[in-house]
C-alpha cells in the first residue's frame, strides 16, 4: 500500500506552526536573559530555526507550481519536516535543554579532545573521523538523544543487508537526515546496520567526557517503529540497549505537551543543584569587592584584562545577572585562607571604595553584627539593587570540616592546587557545599584529576558553580606594584 502523500498546504501549515513554536522559544530565553535570569545558551538553535525556513522556502515553492508533479509529490514525501518535528516534540518531552545538532567526538587517550585542557594549550585537533552528531542535548549536558524516523520497513531492509541505497524510495516522513546514516562518521565502519553503528559511535562518545563528574547517558527515540511485530528488529533493539543506550520506540513516545506548559522545565537552571549554604572563592570575593561590578569605572588606562572586563560588564552587569541570583537567600561562607588573601589585595592594591565594600561584606565595619544594616551599607555603594536575601557578612569558617571522609582521589586533587585553592575547594568537597568560583584553572584541574583517575561515578568531586567572567580590584595602575595582579585571585598566588 503507497502511503499518501501530504499535500504542499499541509505541509507549509506545520513547517510554520514549528517554526513559530521555535520563535516562541527563542523569544522566552531572551526575554529570561532580559529579566537576569540564569540559562546556559542554547547552542544550536538558530541551525535548527534556519533548517525549517529552508524548509519553508522550499514548499512555498511547490506552492506556487500551477500543478502537482511527480517531481513534486517527491520533494513532499522525502521532506526532512517529519524528523524535525520529531525531534521538537521530543525536546519538548525533555528538561534543561542545552542544545541541538552538536557533534560529538572519540578517541584514543591521546588523541581525544581534552576539554579540561588548562587555558593556554591548545586540546588535540578533533578527528571528524570518530564522530557523531547529537541531535538533543538535555539534563543540563547528561543526556544525549538521537532522534531518527526511520520506519520498521526501511529498518528490515537494512538488518536484510539490502544496501543503504541512495535511489531507494523514501516513505513518507523517512528524510534525508536518516537516509545520512544518522550523522555518523567513522573510519572504523565496515558494514552492519547504521541505527546500531549510530548507537555505538554515541556510546563511545559519551565515555569520553564528563559532566560534573558523570558519562551522559544516551537515548534513542524511534517514533515509527513498534518492538514486538518482528524478531528481527527486537533483536537489533535488543543490540542497541547492550551499549547502554535507553531507546523509546513507538507508544513510549508520548504526545508532546504545549510550548507553554513547558517552557519554564525546556530551560537548564544552574542554582537548582546549588546548597543552601554556600562556599564563596577568593576569585568571587575580589568580584564582590570590585568596583567594576557596582559602579561606572571612569575611563582611564588600564591593562588589558581589566578592560575587557569593564566591556563585559558593560554587556552583561555580573551582579545582577549572576552573582545575585544564587547568592540571594542563602547563607553565604568563606574560608579564612581565601578571606585573609582577599584582605591582602584589598589593602594593597583597592581603591576607598573597594576597602569599604570589602569591609561589608566580612562584617569588619561598626555595623558587623547587624545585617539589615550591613544590606543598607552594602546598597550606598552599588548603583545596582541589593536583593533584600542578600545574607551578610559573609561567614569565615575553618578549612577542615569535622568529620570528613573524602575519597582517596582527594589526595591528587589536593596536591596540584596551592594552599588558598586546597582550603576553599576542599572545604566544599568535605562539607558538601556548593563552592562558587571564577578560578576556571583551578575547576578544570580538580576535573581533569578526577576524570584521568579513573573513579567511579559514585565518587564525584566538589560541586562547583563557575562564573564564566571574573572581575578584578579597579586600582590606579601607577598604584600596583611592579609583578602584581590586579586582582582576581587568579593570579599566581591563587590560580591552581
Amino acid at each position: 500500500m503507497t502511503a499518501e502523500v501530504p499535500s504542499t498546504e499541509d505541509t507549509l501549515r506545520r513547517s510554520r506552526a514549528l517554526l513559530q513554536e521555535l520563535e516562541a522559544f527563542d523569544r522566552y530565553l531572551k526575554e529570561r536573559k532580559k529579566k537576569n535570569t540564569i540559562a546556559v545558551a542554547m547552542s544550536g538553535l538558530y541551525l535548527f530555526q534556519n533548517n525549517i525556513k529552508s524548509e519553508i522556502k522550499a514548499f512555498e515553492r511547490l506552492a506556487e507550481a500551477e500543478h502537482s508533479t511527480e517531481k513534486t509529490q517527491h520533494a513532499l514525501v522525502s521532506s526532512n519536516l517529519p524528523h524535525y518535528e520529531a525531534l521538537w516534540n521530543t525536546a519538548k518531552r525533555a528538561r534543561g535543554l542545552v542544545g541541538f545538532h552538536k557533534r560529538v567526538y572519540w578517541g584514543s587517550e591521546n588523541t581525544r579532545p581534552n576539554r579540561l585542557a588548562p587555558s593556554g594549550k591548545h586540546p588535540p585537533p578533533k578527528n571528524k573521523d570518530h564522530s557523531v552528531q547529537v541531535d538533543i542535548v538535555a539534563r543540563d549536558g547528561l543526556e544525549w538523544i538521537k532522534v531518527s524516523t526511520i520506519t520498521s520497513k526501511r529498518l528490515l531492509f537494512d538488518i536484510a543487508g539490502q544496501g543503504w541505497e541512495r535511489d531507494l524510495d523514501s516513505e513518507e516522513g523517512e528524510s534525508d537526515t536518516d537516509a545520512r546514516n544518522d550523522g555518523v562518521q567513522s573510519v572504523d565502519d565496515k558494514g552492519g546496520v547504521p541505527l546500531l553503528r549510530t548507537a555505538e559511535c554515541l556510546a563511545k562518545a559519551s565515555r569520553t567526557i564528563r559532566i560534573r563528574y558523570k558519562y551522559p547517558r544516551v537515548r534513542l527515540v524511534l517514533p515509527r517503529i513498534q518492538p514486538g511485530t518482528t524478531k528481527e528488529i527486537d533483536a537489533l533493539l535488543d543490540d542497541i540497549r547492550a551499549t547502554g543506550a535507553i531507546v523509546e520506540c513507538g507508544s513510549e513516545c508520548h504526545d508532546a505537551p504545549a510550548l507553554e506548559d513547558v517552557l519554564c522545565d525546556l530551560i537548564t537552571d544552574e542554582s537548582a543543584d546549588v546548597s543552601e549554604v554556600l562556599n564563596i572563592d577568593c576569585t568571587v570575593l575580589i568580584a564582590l569587592t570590585s568596583d567594576i561590578s557596582h559602579t561606572k569605572v571612569p575611563d582611564e588606562p588600564r591593562s588589558n584584562m581589566v578592560k575587557d572586563q569593564v566591556k563585559a560588564e558593560k554587556k552583561e552587569k555580573l551582579m545582577p545577572s549572576m552573582l545575585y541570583p544564587v547568592m540571594a537567600g542563602r547563607s553565604l561562607v568563606c574560608t579564612e585562607e581565601a578571606a585573609k588573601r582577599m584582605r591582602e589585595l584589598v589593602d594593597q592594591i583597592g581603591t576607598e571604595s573597594e576597602k569599604a565594600r570589602a569591609a561589608v561584606l566580612m562584617g569588619d565595619c561598626d555595623d558587623g553584627g547587624e545585617k539589615k544594616k550591613l544590606t543598607a551599607e552594602f546598597q550606598k555603594l552599588s548603583i545596582h539593587p541589593v536583593p533584600p536575601g542578600l545574607q551578610l557578612p559573609i561567614e569565615i569558617v575553618d578549612k577542615d570540616v569535622e568529620g570528613a571522609c573524602l575519597p582517596e582521589i582527594a589526595a591528587a586533587v589536593a596536591a596540584q592546587l596551592n594552599d588558598i585553592n586546597r582550603s576553599v575547594f576542599l572545604y566544599g568537597w568535605a562539607s558538601g557545599r556548593s563552592t562558587l568560583s571564577s578560578n576556571r584553572v583551578a575547576a578544570r584541574t580538580i576535573e581533569r584529576v578526577i576524570e584521568d583517575y579513573g573513579t567511579d561515578e559514585d565518587q564525584i568531586g566538589p560541586h562547583i558553580w563557575l562564573l564564566p567572567t571574573a572581575r578584578s580590584l579597579f586600582t590606579r595602575e601607577k598604584n600596583r606594584s611592579a609583578g602584581e595582579s590586579p586582582a582576581t585571585g587568579a593570579s599566581p598566588t591563587t590560580d591552581g
